[in-house]
């Protein structure tokens, strides 16, 4: 019983000591025992920095489905853990990341403070707008928020008459063969609400702002009230823990702009092609070739702006998902 207790001790003792030796703080700045120089004084020019970029080769295993679950259980489980994950982890160089240290603060806060609002801004608000719309100079065959602005302006049209026009477009570009696919949801009671309102502050000459009255959409992972929320999946629990509308989509809303529906995409945005094969989304079409895709995973926000439906549409880049669509679609993509 002793020598039980004995043995199960050292063990204890082992495993306490081969996790505080092996451990190397990313705090530190140390890799494999020595530490590494801070960026600022590699590149230094006083240093004659000679930094070369070389391709690592990788050698790792593909495992996907249970293989890939298995393998995640074991070694976050069980000792077979601490002999595999790092044997693959020095296969495929993920090693030379143990210790690293970037020494930059992470954006908390807004890098722009809020312009604070009180009588006086609001009662130049409109003056600064005229004095933007008069410089401008329409150099898109597609209608731009300005455009927009400037109709308005002159009341040669109102902000109901073209939301009623963009719905129907919208209607009309997925009956097609093939559909356009750009938008996969609208809402016309609550897109002509929204117009209305427009049109009575166009009326008192009082706009919220440039975008008062400009239909704009959102990419299907942007929670809004009175549209389904499932990023491009085809059942709702995927996002139901999310109540709250998008703080990006209420404010461009809150700026006057018109909430014409929600754009199509690459189910849980991953992917690079758009492509959405479930029959409640389909793929949207790029708008210079039926045949060719968009691009992913925000395909239908750069179709829609493509097709002229809209200027204006939200999309969402964690890795390339507002850029590449934007490039195949010839649209302006700000990540």
């Amino acid at each position: 019983m002793v020598f039980t207790s004995l043995i199960a001790v050292g063990l204890i003792f082992l495993s306490l000591f081969f996790y505080v030796t092996s451990r190397r703080p990313v705090c530190t700045g140390k890799r494999a025992g020595k530490v590494r120089e801070p960026v600022e004084q590699l590149l230094d020019p006083a240093n004659k920095p000679n930094i070369k970029y070389e391709l690592k080769g990788l050698s790792a295993p593909i495992l996907t489905g249970y293989p890939f679950r298995w393998l995640v259980r074991l070694g976050g489980f069980t000792r077979l853990g601490n002999i595999v994950i790092p044997h693959l982890k020095r296969n495929s160089n993920l090693d030379l990341l143990d210790g690293e240290y970037i020494p930059e603060t992470p954006t908390l806060y807004p890098p722009v403070s809020p312009p604070v609002r009180d009588k006086e801004i609001e009662q130049s608000n409109i003056k600064v707008l005229e004095g933007i719309a008069r410089k401008y100079v329409s150099t898109n065959e597609r209608i731009s928020s300005l455009d927009y602005w400037a109709a308005y302006k002159s009341g040669s049209i109102e902000p109901v008459d073209v939301a009623r026009v963009v719905l129907e477009c919208v209607r009309a570009s997925n009956s097609r063969s093939p559909p356009l696919r750009a938008f996969i949801e609208t809402n016309d009671e609550l897109t002509m609400k929204m117009a209305e309102e427009s049109t009575e502050r166009w009326k008192k000459g009082k706009p919220l702002s440039l975008l008062d009255g400009v239909p704009i959409a959102i990419k299907g992972e942007y929670k809004f009230d009175s549209f389904s929320f499932r990023a491009g999946a085809t059942f709702k629990s995927v996002c139901s823990d999310i109540k709250e509308s998008s703080v990006i989509a209420k404010r461009l809303v809150e700026a006057g702009a018109i909430m014409i529906g929600i754009t199509n995409m690459q189910e849980f945005g991953i992917g690079v092609f758009g492509s959405n094969p479930h029959k409640e989304y389909l793929s949207a079409r790029n708008p210079y070739d039926d045949k060719c895709y968009c691009g992913g995973s925000s395909s239908g926000s750069a179709a829609a702006v493509a097709s002229g439906l809209c200027p204006i549409a939200l999309g969402g880049d964690g890795g390339g998902s507002v850029r590449i669509p934007s490039s195949l679609c010839g649209v302006t993509g700000l990540k």
